[in-house]
């Protein structure tokens, strides 16, 4: 015996299974009209499920055609016409007296209200209309069958690229000048430092000539700037520049 249910499909619109049993009490047959499902929510998509003709290709050795029922989408449930109830109230639209009819009901809707839960079940009428205006209902317990809840995608964290230079801007506390706590020593300035004295190379037995060489030369320049009374430039001698301690360290790359 297949569950009477409402039952959410892959694309997240519903489908119907309504397993239900007719027995015309009266002795003649009832004219079909309509078969009505009336859930509390309003579904303008509804509608009962058309068969399906499934034919081999042209070029079968065993050629073969028949109907089915089944639900649209890749994985939809599929039922034989023998075990549906629609030729007998769509195709034929009679319910011959005295006899018992048994079998489904299978339609599509549109998509399924959010207040339904998973397991519920509902009371939904179920309305046959017939050609003289008088309606035969039943009330059916319809299940509610939701897809399970798809996890969110995990989300992987963005790794900085290891070629993104960036300096690291130097904190508050690592400019801060450091101060004296009770019972320590004042840190001292650390002093400069000082460039390295230039180192006069070793001449050997050859440095008593350099030395007269050298007096010599500034023997004759000192003459030549007597001689001169109007220099036009002014020399001075240009100081060393002080070595820069200032120059911060480079930030890593990337990240370990």
């Amino acid at each position: 015996m297949q569950l009477s249910q409402v039952f959410e499909r892959q694309n997240g619109q519903m489908g119907y299974i309504v397993d239900l049993e007719i027995f015309n009490n009266a002795t003649r047959t009832i004219d079909v009209v309509a078969v009505e499902l009336r859930t509390p929510w309003k579904d303008s998509l509804f509608q009962w499920l058309a068969p399906t003709e499934i034919k081999s290709l042209p070029r079968a050795k065993k050629p073969f055609r028949y109907k089915t029922y089944q639900f649209p989408g890749e994985t939809g449930q599929e039922f034989e016409p023998k075990l549906v109830l629609h030729q007998r109230l769509f195709e034929k639209k009679t319910l011959p007296g005295k006899r018992l009819q048994r079998g489904l009901l299978l339609g599509i809707g549109g998509r399924m209200p959010s207040d339904l839960r998973d397991g519920d079940c509902l009371e939904v009428p179920l309305v046959i209309a017939a050609a003289d205006g008088a309606e035969y209902a039943t009330t059916l317990d319809l299940y509610i069958e939701r897809l399970p809840a798809q996890s969110k995608p995990k989300t992987d964290k963005v790794r900085k690229s290891i070629f993104a230079h960036a300096q690291k801007d130097s904190t508050p506390e690592q400019n801060a000048p450091e101060t004296s706590q009770p019972g320590r020593p004042s840190p001292q300035p650390k002093p400069a430092v000082q460039p390295s004295a230039d180192v006069s190379p070793n001449l050997g037995d050859h440095s008593s000539e350099v030395q007269e060489l050298s007096k010599t030369m500034t023997k004759v320049m000192m003459d030549v700037l007597a001689e001169c009374t109007t220099w036009p430039l002014e020399l001075y001698k240009k100081p060393s520049p002080a070595p820069d301690h200032s120059s911060q360290g480079v930030a890593s790359l990337g990240e370990k």
